[in-house]
């Protein structure tokens, strides 16, 4: 099960995470998508949300995601955390469109 919202604003998106969590969704399955790496990572920080990785992911996709393009690493980890193949691409499409898209997911049908 996941959720996810979209966000025009580092405070919205803020909010969003601070939602999910009074939704009871823990700190570490709640992930933030932008498309530019290095507010992404200021994000991450900022809100102290989780990393999509090998454990979301596993080791080939995470592998094989290093030789692909920003837009198809986003689109994978999407779907990692059980967003459905047509809603990945539309939230890919948003985020290269400069929205930020937060997700909340329950991974523990994925581990």
């Amino acid at each position: 099960m996941y959720a996810a919202q979209t966000a025009r604003t580092r405070t919205e998106a803020a909010s969003a995470a601070t939602a999910f969590l009074q939704d009871g969704f823990k700190q570490e399955n709640i992930f933030i998508f932008v498309y530019d790496k290095e507010e992404s990572r200021e994000l991450v920080n900022k809100t102290n949300t989780g990393k999509v990785g090998v454990k979301e992911m596993g080791v080939s996709k995470t592998v094989g995601s290093l030789f692909k393009g920003r837009r198809s690493r986003i689109h994978d980890k999407l779907k990692s955390l059980g967003v459905p193949e047509e809603e990945a691409s539309q939230y890919e499409e948003q985020i290269a469109r400069g929205l930020i898209v937060v997700v909340a997911a329950d991974l523990t049908n994925n581990e």
